[in-house]
Formats: C-alpha cells, structure tokens, sequence
C-alpha cells in the first residue's frame, strides 16, 4: 500500500491535518495584541477580544484632569481613528471615589505659573468631540464622581452605566462660568428643566436618580454587578459588524446639538472665565482643596462650593 510507504512523521502531519478539517482538533489561537499603554490610562482586551478594550483611567491622588491626562486622552482617542479600531471601548477608572472629577485649575486661572496653559488645554473639547464622531461606541462604567470636566467627558459617550458611589453634576456656575462641554449634552439627555435645576444649583445627583432622569442609562447596586452588566454589554454589541454599529451611531447623532450652539457656549466660556468673579471663585476652589488634592472639600465640591463665597 502506498500509505504504507509513507514516513511515519509524514502520516503523523496527515492524520492532524485531517483532525483539523473535521474539526476534531483546533489549531491554537494566537494572542490578541494589547492596546497601548498611557501614563494614567491602562488598557486591556476585555475578553480577550481585540475588538473590545477596557480603558482604565489611572492618574492619582484625584484622577484630575491635568496636563498629562489631556495629553493621554487625546492620543488615545486619536489612535482609534482608523479601519483597525476597536469596535467598543469602556472608560471606568482605579479609584473608587473618583471617575472623573474636574479641570485642573490651573489651566484657567489667570495666576496660574503653568507655562502654555492654553496650549495644554486646547486638546480638551478637540478629544471630546471625536468620542462623538469616531465609529467606536463609547461606554462610561461610573463608580465615583464624573462632574465637571468628568461629566462633560461622559456626556460624550454613547451610554453612561453608574454603580452606588457614583455622582454626577457640575460645580461651574459656581465657579463663575458655564459648563462649557456640557450644557448642550445634557440638555438633550434630561431636559431642559432638570438641566437648569441641576446647573444652576450646582448639586450632585446619585446613580438611581440619575438613571430616573436619563443622566445614565441604568444604575447597579454593587461595582460587581455594574462590571458584569457592562461586560456584558460590550461583548454583546462587539458581535455585531462594524458598518451596522457605525451607520446607527451616524444616525443617532443627528439629533445632536449644532455646531453654532456649541461654538456659542465657548464664547460664552472664554467671556466668563476672564472675569474678577470667575478669577476669585477659582483661586479660592484652589485655596480650599489643598491645591486639589483629596480630602472634604474635594470630595463634596459641588454641593459644598457655597462655601466658596462664605
């Protein structure tokens, strides 16, 4: 028999390549790519699923919104803009108290010693806008306080899902200013009367009222549950093709605000921040939290900024 003459290593090859084709055996899969790595964003494959990335934002005491994490940001967001990029990316962060909180200060105030801080600054509401427009879908896991500048960024994702210490709300009008990358977003989101209850105020708002109006898509009652259910969700919308994910996004978006509306709320902003009450309110915020590090006024900014004019 003519098998019979074979090499046994030979028939060895024949016979696991016919195992294969049956799909008795599988060949083994290679390892997905990790993402790449930021100084105050740690990224990982959820699932192991290059198609869905987990971005973990990491940038102690606060998670402030300084010069190395707009840096990072941008450069993250920016990296997706192409055929490659994942299909879903989930923003959560390390620190259970914070998500996201705010600004660093410095950057707008008129006595700050930080050098090219409008340079610095710039790429802020640039990266936000390309959360919008890029075809990725945009998930904010919430387990801590997204206000301010950390509220603007989740208004610029596709969901927003919060677990029991998250607070969202917004500390600017307090602070003499709009809130810039925020009012038109959560206008749309909540409504106008729970817009300016809420801004005008300056409170915060917990995850099962923020999901009541709409601030958030659902809120969990453990940071486990919130992780699973979001997972979940992630793995589940990453089966779909990506041209369907895309084109819905599209056409969600068109209910967005317009262009002059958001270029409107930035003269408003640049008008603001340059006055003697918007200077006094900012120098005192920096005063009273240490320089923005962690501690009670940090932690209870936006209810606790009436303190500010005490």
């Amino acid at each position: 028999m003519y098998l019979q003459r074979l090499p046994s290593w030979l028939l060895a090859v024949a016979l696991i390549s016919s195992l294969v084709s049956a799909g008795v055996l599988t060949a083994p899969r290679s390892q997905p790519s990790l993402p790449a790595q930021y100084s105050t964003i740690k990224t990982s494959l959820i699932n192991q699923n290059p198609s869905i990335i987990r971005a973990t934002f990491s940038n102690p005491p606060i998670n402030l919104i300084n010069q190395a994490f707009i840096a990072d940001i941008s450069s993250f967001v920016a990296s997706l803009n192409n055929t490659s990029a994942p299909k879903v990316v989930v923003f959560s962060s390390a620190n259970p108290t914070y998500f996201l909180p705010h600004l660093d200060l410095h950057l707008i105030s008129a006595n700050s010693t930080l050098p090219n801080a409008a340079a610095i600054y710039a790429p802020w509401t640039p990266a936000l806008n390309l959360l919008t427009q890029l075809p990725t879908i945009f998930i904010s896991e919430i387990n801590g306080h997204a206000t301010s500048g950390g509220n603007e960024f989740i208004l610029h994702t596709d969901m927003r899902f919060a677990g029991p210490n998250a607070e969202v709300g917004a500390v600017e009008v307090a602070g003499g200013i709009i809130h810039v990358n925020g009012v038109q977003q959560l206008t749309r989101l909540i409504g106008p009367g729970y817009a300016a209850q809420h801004l005008l105020a300056c409170d915060t708002v917990d995850a099962l009222e923020a999901a009541r109006i709409g601030w958030v898509n659902a809120a969990y009652d453990s940071a486990e549950e919130l992780r699973t259910e979001v997972n979940a969700l992630a793995i589940r919308l990453a089966s779909w093709p990506a041209g369907a994910l895309a084109k819905t996004k599209q056409s969600i978006a068109e209910t967005a605000p317009s262009a002059k509306a958001l270029q409107d709320d930035g003269e408003r902003f640049e008008e603001l921040v340059a006055t003697p009450q918007a200077q006094f309110a900012i120098d005192k915020i920096l005063e009273l939290s240490g320089n923005q590090m962690d501690g009670w006024f940090e932690e209870g900014l936006v209810n606790d900024a009436v303190v500010v004019y005490e």
